[in-house]
Order: structure tokens, then C-alpha cells, then sequence
């Protein structure tokens, strides 16, 4: 189910992409799945990295239910193993037609059930999106700003590539919610820490770096709203704060 900034679950996320699929009747799959998904289906690399992301919710989906000890788990359970063969079996030069045979709303009653019973007894803090457009612009204002900026080459790509990293799970949120945007800060920060000695990012004192350091700390602060509060990053995050 959805509040009214979207579903609060991954069940609830699920279950949007796949009906935004199974609406489209027999369209040819790679322009379903563009469609469904929000991106430009020729921009093919972009098209398979959301659908990947998107598979994930199924095991999501299972470990929260699985972890509610009171709930018939063979019974709501059941849709997992025909959503989990769309993914392992995807090929996007064919039509829709197999999706839509396969995933009858029958078989989706136990998907809805999971996002009935997710959204009522562990439904996640969901991000204003209005929030998530401020941060997403505040992302891409960055990359230009870095682009067109004085940093060294090896400084400027590798500034590049974390902003594109964390711009890309910005714009997944909608499907996946906070997990991929969570796992890419994770990585942002610490390959970030890992490589300091070698870009000594910390001792160039530059707005663009700066801008970079506070944006990490914003993108932090909306993990942590997400997450119920809980400090993902621990003392990682802490010793770029105190920097």
C-alpha cells in the first residue's frame, strides 16, 4: 500500500512495476520494461541496471515476511518463484505476452497480501519527494560545477564517478526505495576513505570538494530518516563530519 509520498514496503513496489507491466498488454518487453521503469529503453545498460535493482525487492519482500513468525509463510509466499522466473528468464527482444500468462491477478493475491500486511506492521519512513527532486538536482548542479572545475583529472573522475553512483540510486528510489541509495553511500564513503591517501581529497580546499562533503552528509541524514533513525554508517561517517 501507499502513503502519499508511494508504497512503504518493497512488496508495495513491487507490485507497481509489475502492474505497470502487465497494463501495457503485448508490447515488445524492452519497451515495457523502459516504460514501466521510467528510463529511455535505448539506453539499454541505464534499462538492465533498474530491472536489476527491481529483482531485488522479491528477496526483500521474502526476508520481511519471513521475519513476522506469526504469518503463514508458505502461503504468502507463493507468487515468489513466478516473479523470481521473470527475472532469471528476461529477455527484452520478446513481447509481453509471457509475463502477462504467467502473472494472472491470481497469482499476484499473495504479492498484494504481502504489501497488505508490510504497509500495516513494518511500514518504512518514506522521503518527501519534493526532497528527493532537491537532492537530485543538488547531485547533477555538482557534476557540472565539477566538470567545468580546476580539480586535477584523476580528482575530477573520481568526484565524477561517486556523484553519478549515488544520482543513479536517487533516481531508483521510487522502485526500491532507500536500501540502493543506502548501499551506494556505503561504497561512495568508503572508497572515498580508502583512497584518501592517494587523492588526498581532505587537504584541497576547494568549494566543489567541500559541496561534495556536505552533499554525503545531506544524502546521510535522508538514509537515516528512512531507516528509522538507525546510523547505518557508523564511525566511517563520522570522521568525514569532523573533517
Amino acid at each position: 500500500m501507499s502513503d502519499k509520498n508511494g508504497p512503504n514496503n518493497p512488496a508495495g513496489r513491487l507490485l507497481i512495476v509489475i502492474n505497470g507491466l502487465r497494463n501495457q498488454k503485448n508490447r515488445r518487453m524492452h519497451d515495457a520494461w523502459g516504460e514501466a521503469l521510467k528510463v529511455d529503453p535505448n539506453e539499454i545498460s541505464k534499462l538492465i541496471e533498474r530491472v536489476s535493482f527491481v529483482s531485488k525487492l522479491v528477496d526483500e519482500t521474502e526476508f520481511r515476511i519471513k521475519s513476522l513468525e506469526d504469518l503463514n509463510h508458505e502461503l504468502y509466499l507463493r507468487w515468489v518463484p513466478l516473479v523470481r522466473k521473470i527475472f532469471i528468464s528476461l529477455n527484452l527482444d520478446t513481447n509481453l505476452t509471457s509475463i502477462n500468462q504467467t502473472l494472472s491477478p491470481e497469482a499476484l493475491a499473495g504479492l498484494e497480501f504481502c504489501d497488505d500486511v508490510l504497509s500495516q506492521r513494518c511500514p518504512e519512513k518514506m522521503v518527501d519527494p519534493e526532497k528527493l527532486t532537491e537532492l537530485t538536482n543538488e547531485v547533477q548542479q555538482l557534476m557540472d560545477d565539477v566538470l567545468k572545475s580546476d580539480l586535477p583529472d584523476d580528482l575530477r573522475e573520481f568526484i565524477l564517478d561517486k556523484l553519478d553512483l549515488l544520482l543513479r540510486a536517487l533516481e531508483m528510489y521510487q522502485f526500491t526505495g532507500i536500501k540502493p541509495l543506502s548501499d551506494a553511500l556505503d561504497g561512495v564513503i568508503g572508497s572515498t576513505l580508502r583512497s584518501g591517501k592517494e587523492w588526498n581529497v581532505e587537504s584541497i580546499n576547494t568549494v566543489s570538494v567541500q559541496n561534495f562533503w556536505g552533499l554525503l552528509g545531506k544524502i546521510s541524514i535522508i538514509i537515516n530518516f528512512a531507516e528509522s533513525g538507525q546510523k547505518l554508517l557508523g564511525s566511517a561517517f563520522e570522521m568525514i563530519a569532523n573533517k
